[in-house]
């Protein structure tokens, strides 16, 4: 009986942590939405992942344990990922009116990398317009991830397949592997076909002397990654620096 008794007690201690966790998790959600409406208000961007990468180091660091290192950074980083949803939840209202059907200048896209960061590509290309998005990744469950996820219309068989057709190919793979990938994109791709990436370090891009390609990187992203959390707004209000080579500026792909 002892036992059962003790038993309940810590249960009902965990069930109280529960609801104080609960009522935490409602009050930050407040706090966020407050910093949102500020950014929206000033044109700041409204998702910051140096920030986010910050905030999780700075609890990792705090922790005391038991929890260990990875723990503590899978709840937080779930926790950055729940309130951004809720945010764009509460902003899109099912009674909403449809979006406006915008032509699009470009037809095909195609994203090699179907990561975050690609996936929103694409769901951001879906939403401006552009009529058909291939995929493709060297991860085939990633490119399930992001087919299952609607931001593609073509998951190729391989990196030629979603090349082939598209007038704009957007490259966005881990920088490792960065310069080889964009080089097989280009001896894939049309004459008239133009390529941007989307990395971070631009040093080893300049050797390419290549008038389709124009080296980009858009300053956004996200905590985590996954063509799961992935979104069309990821890069509303964010700056999208594009690099150009002496080749591309001198080029007649435009």
């Amino acid at each position: 009986m002892d036992d059962d008794a003790d038993l309940g007690r810590l249960r009902e201690q965990i069930a109280a942590l529960d609801r104080e966790v609960l009522n935490a998790l409602n009050r930050r959600l407040g706090l966020v939405a407050r910093v949102q409406e500020h950014k929206q208000e000033t044109g700041a961007r409204l998702i910051d992942a140096k920030r986010e990468a910050e905030l999780i180091q700075e609890l990792t660091a705090a922790n005391t344990g038991p929890l260990s290192e990875s723990a503590v950074q899978s709840v937080f980083a779930a926790v950055l990922d729940v309130m951004k949803q809720e945010l764009r939840a509460a902003s899109r209202p099912e009674n909403a009116p449809a979006a406006r059907t915008v032509r699009a200048e470009i037809g095909t896209l195609a994203i090699v990398g179907t990561g975050l960061v690609g996936s929103s590509v694409a769901l951001a290309a879906k939403r401006a317009g552009v009529a058909r998005v291939q995929g493709w990744d060297a991860d085939g469950a990633t490119l399930r991830e992001a087919a299952g996820a609607n931001a593609v219309d073509h998951a190729a068989r391989s990196l030629e397949d979603a090349v082939s057709g598209a007038e704009l190919v957007v490259v966005a793979v881990p920088v490792g592997v960065l310069v080889e990938t964009t080089r097989a994109v280009l001896a894939a791709a049309q004459p008239g076909t133009t390529v941007t990436d989307v990395g971070s370090t631009k040093r080893a891009l300049a050797a390419i002397d290549d008038p389709r390609f124009v080296p980009g990187h858009p300053i956004a992203g996200g905590a985590t990654g996954g063509p799961g959390r992935a979104t069309a707004d990821l890069f509303d209000g964010a700056t999208w620096f594009l690099t150009p080579t002496p080749a591309s500026v001198t080029g007649s792909n435009g």
